[in-house]
């Protein structure tokens, strides 16, 4: 107990903020599909600032939760290929483990992609410090990480 005042966290907050995002590109599919690991907590955070409240991973979890995940997706996290306009979301679903939920979505890829664009800029409007770290796999092999902040929130990976 004498730790955590110690070094000034309450037991209710977690000290770092940082998502997780594994895009994983997978050719013969012509899809990408994405996991994407957010602290439960600041992911209600996030949709509660955009006026909805869902109670995520309690009893009182609103139905329509993963309809605002989704649109919370949409804004946050946008995938493009070869340079050309966002793909569309196939959002999944979620899970949740300990204190952090999973979330499962996946892109339509054309026959052919050079290049694939990422913007994640997850959680970055709750804490200027907030620290996306993506890793782009192509058939389960990584290609490359790259870790996105609240000013640097979009990069463009080349495949080979």
């Amino acid at each position: 107990m004498l730790s955590v005042f110690a070094f000034g966290f309450s037991t209710n907050e977690h000290p770092i903020y940082v998502s997780i995002a594994e895009v994983d590109y997978f050719t013969e599919k012509r899809e990408i599909q994405v996991a994407l690991k957010i602290f439960t907590d600041d992911l209600e955070k996030a949709i509660r600032k955009e006026g909805k409240k869902v109670n995520l991973d309690t009893p009182k979890e609103i139905k329509t939760a993963d309809i605002y995940i989704k649109n919370y997706l949409k804004d946050k996290f946008n995938v493009k290929v070869n340079e050309k306009e966002n793909l569309s979301i196939n959002y999944v679903g979620k899970e949740y483990i300990d204190d952090a939920t999973w979330m499962y979505f996946s892109y339509k890829t054309p026959k052919r992609v050079k290049t694939i664009t990422i913007k994640n800029s997850v959680i970055t409007e709750l804490y200027p410090s907030q620290k996306n770290l993506t890793h782009l796999k192509k058939d389960r092999i990584i290609i490359d990480s790259k870790h996105f902040t609240k000013k640097r929130s979009t990069a463009t990976f080349t495949l080979k």
